[in-house]
């Protein structure tokens, strides 16, 4: 007799915090995922990656949101400032090695 279980990696974990306005930092399935998102407006669910994973800082004030990123967990930092007064979000981002 054979018996087969089947799974899926996903763990359905996640976690979502309001940062400002409608900016969450959130993650599914792995806290690595962790990612800068902006909710799509009318929408209950859908969202816009600002800043993708691995973001491990985020810090804000009404004006902005600054972010730090460490993408594929290399050694670079990347820091991010997003314009939350802006209708298109514009990022700046800067490269520096640890």
């Amino acid at each position: 007799m054979l018996i087969f279980i089947n799974s899926c990696a996903w763990l359905d974990e996640s976690e979502h915090q309001k940062i400002i306005e409608q900016y969450e930092v959130g993650w599914n399935d792995l806290e690595s995922n962790r990612a800068i998102l902006k909710k799509i407006e009318n929408s209950e669910n859908y969202y816009n990656i600002i800043v993708s994973d691995y973001v491990f800082a985020v810090g804000h004030n009404e004006s902005y949101i600054i972010a730090n990123q460490h993408q594929n967990f290399n050694a670079e930092t990347n820091y991010y400032l997003i314009d939350i007064n802006k209708k298109n979000t514009i990022i700046q981002k800067e490269f520096m090695a640890l």
